[in-house]
């Protein structure tokens, strides 16, 4: 991993979470279940990388 992923992990809890419930709308939407599973998986990923978490400094 680079320096700034190490110092900044990415959230992903907050990934899986959000990813689900994006799975489960889209599933429901476009009433295709691997539609739905691939999206959330794709959106979670996005959305775990864009909410990293602060790493408290070590000094």
């Amino acid at each position: 991993m680079s320096k700034a992923t190490q110092k900044k992990p990415p959230n992903e809890t907050f990934g899986m979470i959000f990813g689900l419930l994006i799975g489960i709308g889209v599933s429901i939407a476009l009433n295709s279940i691997p539609i739905g599973i691939a999206i959330g998986i794709v959106v979670g990923t996005m959305a775990s990388f864009y909410s990293k978490k602060q790493k408290p400094d070590k000094d």
